[in-house]
C-alpha cells in the first residue's frame, strides 16, 4: 500500500533514495519505508536519523540522492546545516511524513536544496495502518482513500477508519483524531477512490517540530506560575532567523 503511494507520486524504479527516517527504539517508520521502496526498485541508501547532521549531510552529499523520505523539522535541520557550513546540495524531492510540513518549510528547504517536489509519504497510523495516499494531483493536505483496505468514515469532522485488511487484530471504527473534508470530485489521476483534506487536529494537541505539547501543560504552566488567565490563544509560526528556519509558540493573553 505504501509503495502504491511512492509509486502514484511519481517514485521510480531505479532512483537513489535516502531513507532519513528513524530506526530502533520501537519506531515501525525507517522499516516500513524500506520495504516499500524495495517493491518501488528504488536504490535505499539506509542512512537513518540517528546519526550526527555532519555525517548524514555528507552521505547526502557523496551520493547524492534524487529523493529522501524523513520527517521535515529533521529534513529542516540537515538544510540548516548546510547554509551555515555553505555546503552545496540538490535534494529534488521529499517525501515527508509524521509532521505537517509548513509552506514556510517547503520555501526553506526550496531556497537551500532546491526541492521542487514535497509529496507526504502517507497517511497512516500505528493502530490502523496505512490509511491514505497521495497522487500527483493532490493538492497539499489532500489523500486518496485506500478504498478496499479502509472503510473511512467521518464523525463530527473526525476520520474514523476500520480496517480491512488485519484479521489478527480487528480495527474497528478507530477514532484518528483528524480532522478531514471529503471532496466530492473526480481527481485528474482517474482513480476512483474517495478523496479527503487533512485539516489537522482535534484534539488539545500541538506539533512543534517533533515534539508535542497539549495545551494542559500550557494551562499547568499558568497555575505553576500562580496566574489567572481566563482567555489566551496559542499561535504557531515558522520564522527565519539568523539564516536557520525555526517555530515559535506565541502567546496571546487576555486579562
Amino acid at each position: 500500500m505504501l509503495a502504491q503511494g511512492f509509486k502514484a507520486q511519481g517514485l521510480k524504479s531505479g532512483q537513489t533514495v535516502a531513507n532519513l527516517f528513524a530506526a530502533g527504539n520501537l519506531w515501525s517508520s525507517f522499516l516500513a519505508v524500506d520495504k516499500a521502496l524495495s517493491i518501488c526498485g528504488a536504490i535505499q541508501l539506509p542512512i537513518g536519523a540517528l546519526g550526527e547532521v555532519s555525517t548524514i549531510v555528507s552521505y547526502l552529499k557523496r551520493f547524492l540522492p534524487q529523493a529522501v523520505f524523513g520527517l521535515p523539522s529533521l529534513l529542516v535541520s540537515y538544510a540548516n546545516y548546510c547554509q551555515s557550513q555553505n555546503i552545496k546540495l540538490t535534494i529534488p524531492h521529499i517525501f515527508y511524513a509524521g509532521e505537517h510540513i509548513s509552506q514556510g518549510a517547503k520555501d526553506f528547504l526550496n531556497l537551500v536544496w532546491g526541492t521542487q517536489k514535497f509529496s507526504s509519504a502517507g497517511y497512516a497510523s500505528v493502530d490502523a495502518g496505512p490509511i491514505a495516499y497521495q497522487c500527483e494531483h493532490c493538492a497539499s493536505g489532500e489523500h486518496h482513500l485506500f478504498a478496499k483496505q479502509v472503510h473511512l468514515e467521518v464523525l463530527d469532522e473526525e476520520a474514523v477508519v476500520t480496517s480491512l485488511f488485519r484479521k489478527c487484530m480487528p480495527i474497528i471504527r478507530y477514532k484518528t483524531g483528524d480532522r478531514i473534508t471529503l471532496i466530492n470530485e473526480n481527481c485528474p489521476c482517474g482513480s476512483r477512490e474517495p478523496k479527503f483534506l487533512l485539516q489537522g487536529r482535534l484534539d488539545g494537541q500541538v506539533n512543534i517540530w517533533s515534539c508535542r505539547l497539549l495545551i494542559s501543560d500550557i494551562e499547568k504552566s499558568f497555575s505553576d506560575l500562580g496566574l489567572i488567565i481566563p482567555l489566551y490563544q496559542l499561535r504557531l509560526k515558522t520564522v527565519k532567523e539568523s539564516d536557520e528556519l525555526i517555530e515559535k509558540l506565541f502567546i496571546a493573553v487576555e486579562n
